[in-house]
């Protein structure tokens, strides 16, 4: 099968640099040129954006469900919100569904709102295809901590956790200082003990982290997920992210789980401008916001030299949206995932417009019609399958507003 086609005409957002009536080249499901090289296949693309597949440094894909948990927020640190959530009777009605289930759920909430890659932080899972048999990629090999207070809980203790990632040039990914309280501010003196501070290190939240741990994480290159909706919703504060890039320390963005964070992906940026304007008064650079998506993510997760921007022998995920006349970083923030034109995957397209059948006809193995918020659109795999199995195991009618999506008469 023929895997190149072109994409003529487009603006490119690399997302370093916004370069109009450019053209980009996909081979065998990676980018061969930023350029229109001559092929079979070329879309038309003048007034349209592209930008990398965004990529989604933080959820927990097992806790796809609604409505969010937190009967007596705020807590004062996440080990009290996990006594209400493991007691909260909405953990039965998602457990009426497979495991498998609701990670397709998290995998679809996340590619319609653009993002290519999704790392998902749980307990290890040796049903490999758990992870792999998505549209989009699901980051599962990686040393892993849940938190300091239950270090092996879903893994090994934390310096073997920790060499594993050194030594497979992965992340190293640990909920840290998630809270408000004196418990959560000392949590990095544990990680310093165990020698676990390094270039591989990212912190989930990092809320309570002082300048002194600050400081610590710019000199080891580490860097600090920040998910701005879920620690508002559960403690009314977020992390110090001004202090955090005044100190050097890469920042990425993560969603958390439906269950506490944000919608998507593209809402959770919304949420942090927003968060960033009422800590600082004011507006943080669109770019800014975008890069935490894209480049920024790429480097928290190890993934740098083939993630994240648009460059000739990356892979090519690539997210399209029209061009409003605005500033294109600008654009992508305030984007909703029935805007999104085309979503390609490994140079395969897995979301996107009805007028792009074609290309799904050649190049994506299996597809279906939904609509998302009203608007007919195409999605790799079968989403209303899907969608039918969960309502059907439910004991009430389930709305999940990350997902706003109902199957169509006509299915491909």
């Amino acid at each position: 099968m023929d895997r190149t086609f072109v994409l003529s005409g487009v603006t490119l957002v690399t997302p370093e640099q916004s370069i109009p009536n450019g053209g980009l080249t996909v081979s065998d499901g990676q980018i061969a040129e930023l350029a229109a090289l001559p092929a079979t296949h070329t879309l038309d693309m003048r007034e349209h954006l592209v930008f990398p597949g965004l990529l989604n440094a933080h959820d927990h894909l097992f806790g796809t469900w609604w409505p969010r948990v937190a009967p007596n927020r705020p807590y004062a640190n996440v080990y009290d919100w996990l006594a209400d959530y493991e007691k909260s009777p909405v953990l039965l009605e998602r457990g009426r569904n497979s495991i498998a289930d609701m990670y397709a759920l998290g995998a679809y909430r996340n590619m319609i709102a653009g993002a290519t890659l999704v790392a998902d932080h749980f307990t290890r899972n040796e049903d490999t295809g758990l992870y792999t048999r998505h549209p989009i990629d699901v980051l599962y090999r990686y040393g892993r901590t849940w938190t300091m207070r239950k270090p092996t809980s879903w893994g090994d203790d934390i310096p073997t956790e920790y060499r594993h990632a050194v030594q497979t040039e992965t992340p190293y990914i640990v909920h840290l200082a998630e809270g408000v309280d004196d418990e959560t501010a000392q949590e990095m003196d544990g990680l310093i003990e165990h020698d676990a501070v390094g270039r591989c290190t990212l912190i989930i939240h990092g809320i309570a982290l002082r300048p002194s741990d600050m400081k610590r994480l710019h000199q080891a290159r580490a860097s600090v997920c920040w998910c701005p909706a879920s620690n508002l919703f559960l403690y009314d504060r977020t992390a110090n992210v001004r202090a955090l890039v005044d100190a050097g320390v890469n920042v990425t963005l993560g969603t958390d789980s439906a269950m506490t964070g944000g919608l998507n992906l593209l809402d959770e940026a919304r949420t942090g401008r927003q968060a960033y304007r009422q800590m600082y008064g004011e507006d943080p650079s669109p770019q800014w916001l975008v890069e935490l998506m894209t480049t920024h993510a790429a480097y928290a997760l190890r993934m740098e030299d083939r993630r994240g921007k648009l460059a000739a022998s990356y892979q090519a995920d690539l997210l399209v949206l029209p061009d409003k006349g605005q500033d294109p970083y600008a654009t992508l923030i305030d984007a909703e995932p029935s805007d999104i034109v085309l979503l390609i995957h490994n140079g395969i397209p897995v979301y996107g417009d009805v007028a792009y059948h074609d290309l799904f006809e050649r190049l994506t193995p299996a597809f279906s019609s939904v609509l998302v918020s009203g608007v007919p659109k195409l999605v790799a795999g079968d989403l209303p399958g899907l969608l039918v199995r969960v309502a059907n195991n439910a004991t009430k009618a389930v709305q999940f507003p990350f997902l706003p999506c109902a199957p169509t008469e006509v299915s491909a």
